[in-house]
């Protein structure tokens, strides 16, 4: 099984979205990133560590993009970026309410919150960058 395959990811995934930066040439994306090996083990321990987060948080971008399309974000109250702060803000206090009380979650867990802010501030990117998808008509 490959690295992707690995990750739910197959290999078709790999051939048209895994590429070389435009920016940097040098630089590959994946968990496996040849070019970021040093000679510091616990340096590429890092690396092969934040590879794998990154690609489990883009994998769970892309899975709940097909759930939920862009609208959600488009349509948002005052705009995507305020629509997505308000989101943010309800992870955050969600967060500090848990960690604060020392309660347990009930319905999704403290890391499931932690992903899905990375994948806020990944999303205001994209519509910072002129990326984001437009609503489906």
């Amino acid at each position: 099984m490959s690295e992707y395959e690995r990750h739910g990811v197959n290999e078709e995934f790999n051939r048209i979205i895994r590429h070389p930066s435009p920016r940097d040439k040098a630089n590959t994306f994946g968990p496996m990133d040849k070019g970021a090996v040093t000679k510091d083990p616990m340096m590429d321990q890092f690396i092969a560590d934040s590879w794998d987060i990154i690609d489990e948080l883009g994998n769970l971008l892309i899975s709940k993009q097909r759930d939920y399309g862009p609208g959600n974000i488009n349509n948002a109250y005052g705009g995507p970026i305020n629509g997505l702060m308000v989101r943010m803000g309800d992870k955050w206090e969600r967060l500090k309410n848990l960690l604060d009380s020392g309660n347990t979650p009930q319905h999704e867990s403290i890391e499931d919150s932690f992903k899905d802010l990375a994948n806020y501030c990944i999303i205001a990117m994209m519509v910072q960058r002129g990326k984001w998808p437009e609503n489906k008509q």
